[in-house]
């Protein structure tokens, strides 16, 4: 019972962060679209997915081998202090080498220099990410300071944009209330963890910092490609498309993203008992599987054609009549959410369940490559569309590239049994 209760007390607190992620933009991305416009939405846009991409790349697989070494160690405050130290000092060196290189990004780039002030207020989300030590909470399993710490500063900035954000002459201010909570949140954190968990900072050595870097590398890679998979769109597009196109596909895809949110819990929740079925026996496994997913997939087909119908009522309800031209783009998007259930039976719930990591990592790798090749080669002709194309491709890739490894695999295995 002690154990349902400290996971329960751990659960609950990112259960209701989750659905505070989920209802805010619901009410502010509207909001903002409507009052900035296209271009000004999507300058907003832009450079908070810059700003994301640093926050992959400052982040480096800490959320898993922190949390994990944390976790380990965590009735042993000299150990976690030393470790923290570590972590944090990492972070802010790669906080460091993000700051170069979106100067570089920014300045090489017309279609970014123009608005080289928006990244710079930007980047302010990427120096709270730094600071906000989610791994750290996680490890020591108190969850509710992530909650805290994450959702007062949000709801309070998120009450100032509909206060002060009235025009488009608002930008830089929009983007400042978007980027403002993360540092709050960093701040109250180290505060949090100085005075209630009594964690002092201590120099780390050169050679512990390589160490740290090299654990994270390959969950790293790992949330690199997912970002190129699932979150690229928007920055890649902004290289070559005006900010009005830029605004118009941000704006649709949050939609689209939300729609595939709704499903996120439920695989959550699937996840362990499944890893616990193949661990038991393979066969329950793969029969429990089948089951869910055959439901699933069922009612995802059934929102995809709910988008298709309603996609022109949709766009119009939530941004205006001027999205009714682009009901395409939704309908479009709603073979993505069909195909990010579907993998993520065939690659979460059946490959990593299952222990077949490997597979998942190489499929998403391939997949991932492929986006970026399409996205390069359409986005120059056709933007918005080519975006749409290039996001849904990569999907499908996915999918397929799965779908083979999982039959060469079985092939080889056969073939292993037979000789024996």
């Amino acid at each position: 019972m002690d154990v349902v209760k400290r996971l329960f007390n751990n659960f609950l607190p990112l259960l209701i962060l989750r659905g505070f992620e989920y209802i805010l933009p619901l009410m502010t991305v509207p909001y903002l679209v409507r009052i900035l416009g296209k271009s000004g939405y999507g300058s907003m846009a832009l450079s908070m997915s810059l700003a994301t991409f640093f926050t992959v790349f400052t982040n480096y697989g800490f959320e898993f081998t922190a949390t994990r070494k944390i976790s380990i160690n965590k009735n042993s405050v000299n150990t976690v202090s030393r470790y923290y130290s570590v972590v944090l000092t990492a972070r802010l060196m790669l906080l460091f080498v993000s700051f170069i290189l979106m100067n570089i990004l920014v300045f090489s780039l017309k279609s970014f220099s123009v608005e080289w002030e928006l990244y710079y207020i930007a980047f302010i989300y990427v120096i709270g990410y730094a600071l906000f030590p989610v791994w750290f909470f996680q490890g020591m399993e108190r969850t509710k300071y992530i909650s805290i710490v994450t959702i007062v500063p949000r709801a309070i900035f998120a009450g100032l944009i509909f206060v002060c954000i009235k025009g488009v002459d608002d930008l830089f201010l929009s983007v400042l209330l978007q980027s403002a909570p993360l540092l709050l949140s960093g701040i109250m954190s180290v505060y949090i963890v100085r005075t209630k968990f009594h964690i002092k900072y201590q120099i780390p050595t050169l050679n512990e910092i390589k160490e740290c870097l090299k654990d994270g590398f390959g969950i790293f890679l790992s949330s690199f490609m997912t970002y190129v998979l699932a979150s690229s769109g928007t920055l890649v597009l902004g290289m070559f498309a005006n900010r009005g196109i830029v605004g118009v596909y941000s704006a649709i895809e949050k939609i689209t993203k939300a729609i595939i949110g709704m499903f996120s819990p439920f695989f959550q929740a699937i996840f362990p008992y499944i890893s616990e079925k193949f661990n038991e026996n393979y066969q329950a496994g793969i029969k429990f599987l089948k089951k869910t997913s055959k439901y699933v997939i069922v009612f995802s087909i059934i929102v995809m054609f709910i988008m298709i119908g309603l996609s022109s009522k949709i766009l119009v309800l939530l941004y205006g009549k001027s999205y009714d031209q682009y009901s395409l783009c939704l309908q479009l998007f709603s073979i993505w959410v069909l195909f990010s259930i579907v993998n993520n039976f065939i690659g979460i719930q059946y490959l990593i369940a299952s222990g077949k990591q490997s597979l998942y990592s190489k499929s998403f790798t391939i997949s991932s490559l492929m986006t970026l090749v399409l996205f390069f080669t359409l986005i120059p002709f056709f933007t918005l569309y080519g975006t749409i194309i290039g996001v849904v491709s990569g999907e499908i890739v996915l999918t397929c590239v799965m779908i083979i490894f999982i039959k060469r695999a079985s092939k080889t295995s056969k073939l292993t049994v037979e000789r024996k």
